[in-house]
């Protein structure tokens, strides 16, 4: 607790040092186009060094992030596989190093893409936001879908799901579309070529067809949205087609409909597959053998 209010406390005191350079004259905020402020500022002031720590730091210090995230991710696409969303080539497991080198071969290919399509460090965080935003917004109607199809299973469940979970995903639609179509046009392709991949290896596995339909809902509302995202307001990197408001108007219906086949499907499917998991006597699938 201690050490999240000191680095709150040291942002701040960061702002206010930036905010406190900025003079009144020679057109305040309209007349800086820092590139890398804290820096530049150093440069200003003749704090050559500072300037060169401040450089360095930037370069050092997602280091740390960038290694948790690629260790995590490796052992995401490694969980996919095991659950039999992604084919299991990816569960192999090296045996000396213990690590999924199939997974992070995966993700550097996941990576490269990126590196090469997008043009920007904005893009490619707006792009993978637009992601990881996605994964939360299925999150609603997955909450949904429990709670009409197993009520039982509720307790303890944070209350006013019933209205949360459509609002939050209405606004995560609305966000995605406000993003730009700069960066659905690259987001969303991903989005359905992991459709295309897992439906396939659903269809190699033998899965059940109806459960495989019950998903087409996913890829019309991808569709729309793109779609609208391509015709939408200049505002957002659309033709101007269809301007605002009503561009998000149709949106938000695009969500709601979204929600409501969604939430459709979950229920049909966990109906017609009732969870297992979790219950008495239930025996948990053992770990794979670690292969070099």
């Amino acid at each position: 607790m201690t050490a999240l209010l000191l680095s709150i406390l040291l942002y701040v005191a960061l702002e206010v040092v930036f905010l406190g350079t900025v003079r009144a004259g020679g057109g305040g905020w309209a007349g800086i186009d820092l590139s890398s402020p804290y820096a530049q500022i150093a440069v200003m002031l003749n704090l050559s060094w500072f300037s060169w720590v401040l450089y360095a730091d930037s370069i050092v210090s997602p280091g740390g992030s960038a290694l948790v995230f690629t260790a995590a991710t490796s052992r995401e696409v490694y969980s996919l596989s095991r659950n039999r969303f992604l084919p299991e080539w990816f569960a192999n497991v090296d045996g000396r190093s213990g690590v999924p080198r199939r997974a992070l071969l995966a993700n550097f290919a996941v990576g490269l893409v990126f590196l090469l399509t997008l043009h920007s460090w904005h893009q490619i965080i707006a792009a993978t936001s637009i992601l990881g935003l996605f994964a939360y917004s299925i999150s609603a109607i997955s909450v949904a879908g429990f709670g009409r199809a197993e009520p039982e299973h509720q307790a303890g469940w944070v209350r006013g799901g019933r209205l949360l979970a459509p609002l939050g995903f209405v606004l995560a639609t609305l966000i995605f579309y406000w993003a730009g179509w700069a960066e659905l046009k690259i987001a969303v392709p991903v989005l359905l070529a992991a459709i295309v991949v897992y439906a396939a290896d659903g269809v190699r596995r033998g899965f059940d067809l109806a459960d495989l339909w019950r998903g087409v809902w996913l890829l019309g509302y991808l569709g729309a949205l793109l779609l609208v995202s391509y015709y939408g307001a200049t505002a957002f990197g659309g033709d101007d087609d269809v301007r605002g408001p009503w561009d998000s108007v149709l949106v938000a219906v695009i969500g709601i409909a979204g929600y409501v086949a969604g939430v459709h499907s979950s229920v049909s499917h966990l109906r017609a597959h009732p969870s297992v998991e979790g219950e008495p006597g239930a025996e948990p699938e053992p770990e794979p053998a670690i292969t070099t």
